[in-house]
């Protein structure tokens, strides 16, 4: 069980009440005056997001150019030029309504350049929907161990070029 006591229970909703009641909590931005403790979850956040990615079921929950699903391996998220009409493109957008598999045809007007990764993708054929796997494990669930070795090797890993 995650959570032990009541007063824990009761403190989650006081936080999601008070900053997720608009937004999704992996989307929020820190408010200006929110709480020590508001801002050390963001921090976990934070690190929860450098590995994680959407598993795909009927794309209507993932956003194309901001979201990372690319890849079952590492978090991916698509770059290049963004047209108009695809800027809030949504990764149902490019599945056939009928057959909900790929719709190759949409997906090389868009993303050529992604079509062999996008099509190892298998994306659920229930209309299921989208979710998130931690993609730090072979289990592609978090565990506190996986946590720690992305923060120590995020710690440890050079962020520029010393001159």
């Amino acid at each position: 069980m995650l959570v032990k006591s009541a007063s824990a229970i009761k403190s989650a909703r006081v936080f999601w009440g008070r900053y997720c009641h608009r937004t999704s909590f992996l989307r929020i931005t820190p408010a200006a005056g929110s709480s020590h403790r508001w801002k050390g979850i963001l921090a976990g956040r934070d690190l929860l997001l450098t590995n994680l990615g959407s598993v795909i079921g009927n794309g209507e929950e993932t956003r194309v150019w901001r979201d990372a699903w690319i890849s079952t391996t590492s978090p991916i998220t698509p770059y290049g030029p963004v047209n108009e009409c695809a800027h809030n493109l949504m990764v149902a957008d490019l599945l056939c309504r009928e057959s909900k598999e790929w719709n190759i045809w949409k997906i090389e007007s868009v993303l050529p350049h992604l079509l062999p990764d996008i099509l190892l993708l298998k994306p659920s054929i229930t209309g299921g929907r989208d979710s998130y796997a931690w993609l730090a494990s072979k289990s592609v669930d978090y565990s506190t161990k996986s946590g720690y070795f992305v923060a120590t090797s995020l710690l440890n890993s050079p962020v520029g070029i010393d001159s």
